[in-house]
């Protein structure tokens, strides 16, 4: 009777510490980094808990906190929003998705100067959560071992691919038509190419690189004074730039990216005029600038569309030219 009764009494006590530990196992552990160095001292606080702390990091810069004790659904996307205050203080605020500015209401009662930016979301519930407020990047260790949803995720650390664009050289027609000679003359504006494009991105920071090659076929024909046959070009011209590049994440699935760099300009153009035909060729250098938006296609493809402008700042420059693109490329993420 009596190994009766302490079985049953184990038995009890198994049962009734069960939902317990269960319970002690639902913890997240979130990692404040600037720019890789852990931050101690600083307040993770929920928005949905008014804007109350759930913890504080330590040295180590991590802090850790019963997640059942917070009004998320596990699988939830939780936004991560940086607050940043003219007396120094930061924190992290955690939001559900599609929140408002959490910090719009509290700072004006409070008579604060603070700004607010959201920065990036994670899965609750999903793995560690790493949140750089110098690189303004939030990373998660997903414990189903799917790639953590960043801020960042349409910019990714690599991708190559493709594109079509539609190239105008606005400068082209005045340029070779407006000479001694040429009675008459007709030159392309604006034509469609194609191109290719290379895009390395540095650690998980905002900036990076971007290498192009873009080729346009332009047709030119100039009529001498006097008469006499007229004379056309073929004209290929290749264009081949690198630039760097800085990324904004407007959502997890959309960045806005600005550019700017050098373009070295190729070309090479077969004269015909009557029975007699040459070869010429002109190699330069260009200014570029550019922005765009980029975002990905499932997990391993994404797509872009940007425009550019090339200049020599010179507004006798036939290579100038503004050029709208729409790429699709292969995207590979180190992590």
């Amino acid at each position: 009777m009596t190994r009766l009764t302490s079985t049953a009494l184990t038995l009890g006590l198994i049962v009734i510490g069960l939902p317990a530990m269960a319970f002690a196992q639902d913890e997240m552990t979130i990692a404040i980094l600037n720019n890789g160095k852990p931050v101690a001292n600083v307040e993770v606080v929920d928005i949905l808990n008014q804007g109350k702390p759930v913890g504080t990091t330590g040295a180590t810069g991590q802090v850790t906190f019963d997640m059942n004790l917070l009004n998320y659904g596990k699988g939830e996307t939780v936004e991560v929003w940086v607050k940043d205050c003219e007396d120094g203080k930061v924190q992290i605020v955690i939001a559900r998705q599609g929140s408002d500015d959490p910090c719009a209401d509290e700072d004006a009662q409070a008579g604060e100067r603070c700004g607010c930016r959201r920065i990036g979301i994670f899965v609750w519930g999903g793995g560690p959560v790493t949140i750089d407020i110098g690189t303004r990047t939030v990373t998660q260790t997903r414990t189903d071992g799917a790639a953590g949803p960043g801020e960042d995720h349409s910019f990714a650390d690599l991708q190559f691919g493709g594109m079509v664009d539609y190239s105008s050289f606005y400068q082209l027609e005045d340029t070779v038509c407006e000479q001694p000679g040429v009675a008459s003359c007709e030159a392309d504006g604006g034509v469609a190419g194609g191109g290719v494009y290379f895009d390395y991105r540095f650690g998980q920071s905002p900036f990076g690189l971007s290498f192009e090659g873009h080729y346009a076929k332009l047709d030119v024909e100039q009529t001498p004074t006097g008469g006499g046959a007229p004379t056309t070009y073929d004209v290929n011209s290749w264009q081949f730039q690198a630039m760097g590049v800085y990324n904004v994440g407007l959502s997890p699935r959309l960045g806005l990216f600005g550019r700017a760099g050098y373009a070295i300009m190729h070309n090479l153009a077969d004269a015909l005029s009557g029975s007699e035909s040459e070869s010429r060729s002109e190699t330069g250098s260009r200014f570029v600038i550019g922005t765009g938006l980029h975002w990905p296609i499932g997990e391993r493809w994404c797509a872009r569309t940007n425009v550019d402008l090339t200049t020599g700042f010179d507004s006798n420059d036939a290579d100038t030219n503004a050029r709208l693109s729409f790429g699709v490329g292969y995207r590979i993420d180190r992590n």
